[in-house]
This record gives structure tokens, sequence and C-alpha cells, in this order.
């Protein structure tokens, strides 16, 4: 025990070598003094541990940025943990860990506008079986490709606006009680058979009408009528 009146504190003949390196004064002689001053060599203080607290989000950054949050009057940059699927907007309530190193924002605890999802790059949705269900689905992006054994696509009302379509199948049926096609500019390919089936079927040009084909095998079980002005065979 080191009592006031003690003015050596002589360590141990078998710690000596490690208080030589841990002291820059040596292992021969410590005064209480020494030891108090070499105190937090000796013994480090550890690290801080993580801690947990609520705030709102005063200033949201850009994708990726840390946002600007307010904990109990103290203002704390932190980034959204990949864990944190919803984007933190201004006025959000989070959960924020704090270290030493950094803060992030665990979650979103309370959300009075829209959602948005924020996945990060090379993300990937896997499951056996899964159904998205909502009134209203938009998706936005630059590209987006499907690749699917099978793909049924059911619908009441359906539309497309393309600046530019390609259609490529190996066989193409289409089947329709009501087709109405409208384009200034249309092409279809297939590489071995298209089947079009209809209960009617009218096709209608304003100028020109053209069917270039090897073979020509036109069928009809009642009347066939061919009515122009001039009539070309052969």
């Amino acid at each position: 025990m080191l009592s006031q009146s003690d003015d050596q504190f002589r360590p141990p003949a078998g710690d000596a070598a490690l208080l030589s390196s841990l002291s820059p004064r040596g292992a021969g002689s410590l005064s209480l003094e020494d030891f108090i001053e070499d105190g937090p060599l000796l013994f480090p203080p550890s690290p801080p541990a993580p801690r947990l607290s609520e705030g709102t989000v005063e200033e949201a950054g850009a994708a990726g940025e840390p946002c600007e949050c307010d904990l109990d009057g103290e203002r704390v940059l932190a980034k959204a943990a990949p864990s944190c699927l919803l984007a933190p907007q201004a006025g959000d309530r989070v959960l924020v860990c704090r270290t030493a190193a950094a803060s992030y924002v665990l979650a979103v605890l309370e959300r009075t506008g829209p959602a948005t999802l924020a996945l990060p790059d090379t993300a990937r949705i896997e499951g056996g079986r899964l159904t998205l269900a909502s009134d209203t689905l938009r998706v936005v992006n630059n590209e987006t490709t499907v690749r699917a054994a099978r793909l049924n696509l059911k619908g009441i009302l359906a539309r497309a606006d393309f600046t530019f379509l390609t259609l490529k199948a190996r066989e193409f049926v289409r089947l329709a009680a009501n087709f109405l096609s409208r384009s200034k500019a249309a092409r279809e390919e297939a590489e071995e058979a298209m089947r079009i089936s209809a209960p009617d079927l009218r096709m209608d040009a304003s100028e020109t009408l053209r069917a270039r084909a090897g073979t020509l095998d036109l069928k009809a079980e009642g009347a066939a009528k061919m009515d122009g002005s001039t009539v070309q065979l052969g």
C-alpha cells in the first residue's frame, strides 16, 4: 500500500522490465509523483462507447452525403447507415449512433412526407417469391433490363410511348379481339414465323400497301375480292 509518507515506489523485480518499457524514467526508482504522472501512459484510457440519440434532421444532404441533425441542441453531421433504407429528409425524427470516428443515422423514426428508398450501388433484392402491390408504381431510371424464362403481363389498359422500338422474336404470336396500330413508321421482324390471328383483320394504307414474300399463299373460305383501277399479277 502507498501512503503519503512513501517517497519511493519500488516495483517487484519481475515487473521491472515491463515498467522499463512503459515508463521513460525506467524501472529503477519511481516516486509517487512520477507514478501519478506516468499513469496515463501505464493505463491508457479506453475509447468512448457508442451512444444512441434521437434527433431531428435539420438539413438533408445529397445522395451519399451526411445530413445535419439536431440532437437536443447539438448539431451533428451524420451519414445514413446501409441499414437505413429511407433517405433522411428535413423534419424527420431519426435515431443516430455516435461513435468516436463518425455518426450514423440508423433509422427514420417518424416521417410525414413521401418516403424514398435509398439503396447502395449494386444492390440486390432476392427472394423465392416477390410481390409488389401498390395503386401506382413508377420506375424512373436510365436503363432497365428484365430477364425471365417466362414473362406474363396482364392489364386492362396498356400504353407505351417510344421514340425507337425494336422487337425481335424467334416466334411471334399476336392474338387480339380488337387490335389497332397507328404509326408513322413500323417495322416487324421475325427469324422464323410470325402469326396474326383475329376474327376480323383490316389493313388500311392511304398511299401504298406492299407485301413481299418468297411464297405468298392467300386462302379465303368465302369470296376473295381485289378492287383497283389497275391490278397486276405476275
